[in-house]
């Protein structure tokens, strides 16, 4: 789009009263949710589950681990003067212990051209943590070639059934390693975003991610759905239901839960019972979160395990591990989930690149791959 920066100026300073009145009603519920935080935390499991016992859908209920504190928040314990002190607890911490991160990117298929072919591109990084020793860290990719109407399946979908494939074949390869491995889904692990699909569509979500819960449970291999900017109230739901609190609006747990973490620092472990028909559909599947607090100041990530990982004592674990790929790389995100990033992200000349060898490819078997000429000219406009 273009930009007139004298419109955007006057469409700011037109917003600003409603800006106010926005942030002004958030910090107020925010600070109304912050003291329940702290009044509720001395509840029990028990305590907690009677008072929600009428209600189908309270957002979240205690896990196994919730008695072992007296408080909701369980504090790391350690403390580093610098970067440099963080970084060799980490390389210590994290010898030895596999981690593994999957990601993906798509080409979608496109009116642009000639015929519908789109690709999707899944890499994974899997870093064993030994050094100069052994097994060194793998990185690599798989690409698939996608032809709308024949292959009939969405792009985007085939994305995602391909990451929790290539996950669980990762989950094969490193299954019974010691210490526990721990693997990475740079995402949610509860889908409720499919809610407002076609069934069949979000069926195809979901049947995917059931098996990587189910391969992850059965195999022993930690799984965390990492959310760096998660939106999710569920914590807040209770909270409302706890304290009689109206419920969120605006607001999130990690809004909430911000002030109350420094870093390193977690929540217990929550299951989550939000309202949710998607999370219906996962049977007797159990999916736990805590919050992590990854940067200092800043609002902490939700972690997301099958709910075997807290019965089995795993998640302290989990949370180390986690914090050792902080560490790595000092920006408060995983550093295995970067790397795979990095090797699946196709930008715009990794796509031009990509579309030119498809183009070749079509030429050497007859077929033709052009780009349509009303294609054509935005492409001359927009150099």
């Amino acid at each position: 789009m273009a930009y007139w920066p004298d419109k955007v100026a006057l469409a700011l300073q037109a917003s600003l009263p409603r800006l106010r009145d926005y942030a002004a009603r958030r910090d107020a519920d925010a600070d109304g949710f912050r003291r329940a935080l702290r009044e509720q935390a001395a509840l029990s499991a028990e305590e907690i589950r009677a008072r929600v016992a009428q209600i189908s859908s309270p957002g979240a209920l205690p896990s196994a681990e919730h008695d072992r504190a007296p408080e909701w928040v369980l504090p790391f314990g350690r403390r580093f003067g610098n970067h440099r002190e963080a970084r060799a607890w980490a390389h210590q911490r994290v010898r030895g212990v596999t981690t593994v991160a999957v990601d993906g990117s798509e080409l979608r298929p496109s009116r642009d051209y000639t015929l519908p072919l789109g690709f999707v591109q899944v890499a994974w990084f899997r870093n064993p943590h030994l050094g100069q020793e052994a097994e060194r860290y793998e990185k690599d990719a798989r690409v698939e070639a996608i032809l709308a109407g024949v292959d009939g399946t969405d792009t985007s979908v085939r994305r995602f059934a391909a990451e929790c494939e290539t996950l669980i074949a990762q989950m094969q390869e490193v299954a019974g390693r010691e210490p526990p491995p721990v693997v990475y889904f740079d995402g949610t692990l509860v889908l409720s975003f499919t809610a407002e699909m076609a069934f069949d569509l979000s069926e195809q979500y979901v049947t995917a991610i059931l098996r990587l819960l189910d391969a992850s449970e059965q195999l022993r291999v930690p799984l965390v759905g990492y959310v760096d900017a998660s939106d999710a109230k569920d914590l807040c739901v209770l909270l409302a239901h706890l304290a009689g609190l109206p419920g969120p609006r605006g607001l999130n747990d990690a809004q909430v839960l911000g002030p109350a973490l420094g870093w390193g620092d977690r929540t217990k472990a929550f299951i989550c019972a939000r309202a949710d028909r998607v999370l219906g559909r996962y049977g007797e599947r159990e999916i736990c979160f805590t919050y992590l607090a990854t940067t200092a100041g800043g609002p902490p990530a939700r972690l997301d395990v099958p709910g075997w990982v807290v019965r089995d004592g795993l998640l302290d674990h989990v949370a180390d591990v986690t914090r050792c790929e902080v560490v790595a790389t000092a920006a408060g995100y995983p550093y295995a989930i970067e790397s795979a990033d990095a090797a699946a992200v196709l930008r715009g000349d990794d796509r031009e690149r990509l579309v030119r060898a498809a183009q070749r490819f079509c030429e050497h078997f007859g077929m033709d791959l052009d780009v349509v000429p009303k294609a054509a000219s935005k492409r001359r406009r927009r150099v």
